[in-house]
């Protein structure tokens, strides 16, 4: 699903060409500021464009099931799994990297109710942001859902009305602040993305390094007193004291002593 990101968004915007993650018990601190970051994006997201549902989703790398953090208007952080879409903005937006409008999900062919509609709350309009990593690779994509700023909603003849009574200063203005809705958004997306995409690395970096160090001390224990003659020999002194041990003439080295040392059947 990784893709180069692509506008098409018919000109609303575009996002600078400047993911599985399914936390696990293996680093409560990775786990936890992955979330606190999908918290605050969302929240902020919600909060400043005035929405009632803002999702991040992605692929979880080993399942290949659709992840969804979202936020509605109780202000909390929910977090569901759900198969991958087959079909449906999402669907694009994670594969090909799109910023995708929907100005009115009861009409436009694009969105699929089944598969695009992942909570209670009934979506009338829909902006899909693709998440980018440092590498400017799609991980994931961010959805804001039903904002009542009318100038990502499609108008209706009473607000038709009301612009067209505007003068040009006031019709600029009013084109100015939904320019600047969307550049937030794009703006948003683009820092927050790389923000939990390097949590996410960082979590799955420590991760990799205790099952390292596990390794490590699993070998360590191998040639411990509590294991007997594996313990014994040059190996285990190696092992032991950290040093580098030379053997010239094995037949001639008194520190060598083959019934200890011999490995895999070759004689040394």
């Amino acid at each position: 699903m990784h893709r180069k990101m692509e506008d098409q968004s018919s000109g609303e915007g575009n996002l600078k060409a400047s993911t599985r993650d399914c936390p696990s018990d293996e680093n409560a601190t990775g786990r936890l500021i992955n979330e606190v970051n999908k918290g605050l994006a969302v929240l902020t997201l919600r909060l400043n464009l005035n929405a009632e549902l803002v999702e991040i989703c992605h692929s979880d790398r080993e399942s290949g099931d659709l992840i969804i953090n979202y936020m509605a208007k109780d202000g909390v952080l929910h977090r569901k799994e759900i198969p991958a879409c087959e079909s449906g903005v999402f669907a694009a937006a994670l594969r090909f990297g799109h910023v995708i409008k929907v100005t009115d999900a009861g009409t436009d062919q694009r969105y699929d109710r089944t598969q695009d509609q992942h909570t209670d709350v009934e979506i009338k309009n829909l902006i899909l942001c693709p998440l980018l990593d440092s590498k400017n690779l799609v991980w994931g994509v961010a959805a804001v859902a039903n904002l009542s700023q009318s100038g990502l909603n499609t108008p209706t003849e009473s607000e038709i009305d009301q612009t067209n009574g505007l003068d040009v200063n006031q019709r600029a203005l009013l084109e100015a602040s939904n320019e600047n809705t969307m550049t937030f958004l794009l703006q948003m997306c683009e820092i927050g993305g790389q923000c939990i995409s390097n949590a996410i690395v960082w979590r799955e970096l420590d991760a990799t390094r205790e099952k390292a160090d596990g390794l490590l001390n699993l070998m360590h224990s191998l040639f411990s007193d509590r294991l007997g003659i594996q313990s014994n020999g040059l190996l285990g002194e190696c092992v032991e004291q950290g040093k580098v041990i030379v053997i010239e003439n094995a037949y001639e080295d008194e520190r060598f002593d083959p019934k200890l040392n011999f490995r895999f059947g070759v004689e040394i």
